[in-house]
């Protein structure tokens, strides 16, 4: 199990997770479902419509409800199945979940992705009591992947940041490539967004680039913008079918109630369950209609949030969008703040990307984000020594060995995190002039392809080239395009293979 990348916009990821012969693109939304097919409010085949790739059951549910079983065959599912140990619904119930016994029955019921039964920190837990529940949840971690690889890594800690960081680089360390950040379902049902920041961003900071996370309970479409803002892969949405059978409707911007539905002439969606009806139709449904059609748009919105995070990110205008959506409700602005003031290292130094979408002008939040410089400005310098062994991403070694300093526009931050996810050039010969066309390239490697992408060739921390094309240019250019013009000094021994480095260009789109 590992995550590879596609594109960037600050912490935010787009790329795949790839489980054994599965690829699951990110961010993703897990639909959890009942292990009763005849339950499930939204049948598994219109789920697959919907676009959902990956769905995810309580084992403690589905052992009590249907007992030893294959479940993809019982639920007649052919994708990816994530099973939760079931902690947070023990818990509720006050009944004790035997963790050997958890493992075996996921492993048996033919899961792609198991959770092992971890101690669910509550948010007043004292720091002593978090950090015990912690340390227990990581030795039953380890326990499990001694039975099975694919393992998710429950990250407790209750509102300790240290608590979470610690035991996150504790998983990392140890090889887990999925961790689950745990213990935050009663922050995100009364709002606590500013209290979720500082739940899951130690996580994020301390997890490797080639882990995927995951905000175990995420699952209103309000809470999306932020998880992705701050770099979670993974949301998982009971909560499509919990708020129907509440009579709740579900938008990006909140929650209507049925009695608010009805009084409206037209519905805020134009998903397939919404655009054949008016909220007056709901009054002659019967309650198990209504039930259905409230999951239907419940989950459908979900979905629909989480392609345009994905797409956004991929095109590059998601860092801009998510600090315009941070207004849509006090609390969601209070979070963005928290992230932008007390964690502002994790977005300008602590090993991310810089945004490649400009954001607005004037509004307090983006004030306290980091000052980029557009590449149409034309200067360059080395800014900061990181004494790394560059590496391709995720173990792929490249042809230098040597600590390499990174290359930044001026007051703009490149990082450690960066500096692992590069890409490779390589080059035919030598250049004979100041112009390297298409047709000179042996070979570009490139893990991160947004469209407005500037390249610049560098190599021991000084420019050496600046692509005319962006990334996505260059695929569909002719080989005697130009596609990187060095400096009129030239190379100056500039070795074949070296590296492309990635800066923001601005408005300019390179």
């Amino acid at each position: 199990m590992i995550w590879e990348p596609e594109a960037r916009d600050g912490p935010a990821r787009a790329g795949k997770l790839k489980v054994g012969a599965y690829e699951v693109e990110t961010p993703a939304l897990l639909a959890v479902v009942d292990p009763d097919p005849k339950k499930q409010l939204v049948p598994l085949d219109e789920m697959r419509r919907a676009g959902v790739q990956v769905i995810m059951t309580s084992a403690f549910i589905a052992k009590k409800k249907v007992g030893p079983t294959n479940l993809k065959e019982r639920l007649g599912w052919e994708g990816l199945l994530y099973t939760d140990s079931g902690t947070f619904q023990a818990y509720s119930r006050g009944v004790r979940v035997d963790p050997e016994e958890s493992v075996r029955y996921q492993i048996s019921a033919g899961s792609d992705i198991i959770t092992p039964v971890d101690l669910f920190s509550l948010p007043t837990d004292s720091k002593e009591v978090a950090a015990k529940k912690a340390e227990v949840s990581f030795r039953r971690w380890l326990r499990a992947r001694e039975l099975k690889e694919e393992v998710s890594a429950p990250v407790q800690g209750g509102l300790y940041p240290d608590v979470r960081a610690a035991v996150a680089r504790r998983y990392s360390e140890a090889g887990a490539r999925l961790l689950a950040v745990g213990g935050i379902v009663p922050l995100m049902e009364e709002y606590k967004f500013k209290e979720l920041v500082n739940a899951v961003l130690p996580v994020l900071a301390s997890r490797p680039p080639e882990a995927a996370v995951h905000a175990f309970g995420a699952g209103h479409p309000l809470a999306f913008p932020l998880l992705a803002f701050l770099g979670v892969d993974l949301f998982d949405s009971a909560m499509y079918a919990i708020a129907a059978r509440e009579g709740r409707y579900l938008t990006p911007f909140g929650t209507f109630r049925l009695e608010e539905l009805v009084m409206m002439r037209e519905f805020p969606c134009d998903c397939p369950a919404c655009s054949s009806l008016s909220p007056r139709d709901l009054l002659s449904m019967s309650e198990e209609e209504r039930t259905k059609f409230l999951a239907l748009h419940n989950l459908y919105a979900a979905i629909k949030m989480v392609k345009e995070i994905r797409e956004r990110i991929v095109y590059g205008t998601f860092h801009k969008w998510a600090i315009a959506f941070a207004h849509s409700h006090p609390r969601l602005y209070e979070a963005f703040a928290e992230a932008l003031g007390k964690w502002r290292g994790y977005f300008e130094r602590e090993r991310n990307a810089l945004p490649k979408s400009p954001v607005p002008e004037g509004c307090e939040l983006c004030d306290s984000s980091p000052e980029r410089d557009p590449v149409g400005e034309g200067t360059y310098g080395t800014r900061e020594l990181f004494n790394v062994i560059a590496k391709r991403a995720y173990g792929k070694g490249l042809s230098s060995e040597e600590p390499l300093e990174a290359l930044r526009p001026p007051r703009a931050s490149f990082s450690p995190r960066a500096l692992r996810e590069l890409c490779s050039v390589t080059l035919n010969s030598p250049p004979k002039g100041r112009a390297i066309r298409k047709k000179d390239l042996k070979e570009v490697n490139c893990l991160l392809r947004p469209n407005h992408e500037v390249l610049v060739l560098w190599e021991g921390g000084e420019a050496k080239a600046v692509s005319l094309v962006s990334f996505a240019e260059l695929s569909l250019a002719s080989e005697e395009a130009v596609a990187l013009l060095l400096p009129p000094e030239g190379l100056h021994g500039v070795k074949l293979g070296g590296l492309v480095g990635r800066v923001e260009a601005g408005d300019h789109g390179g």
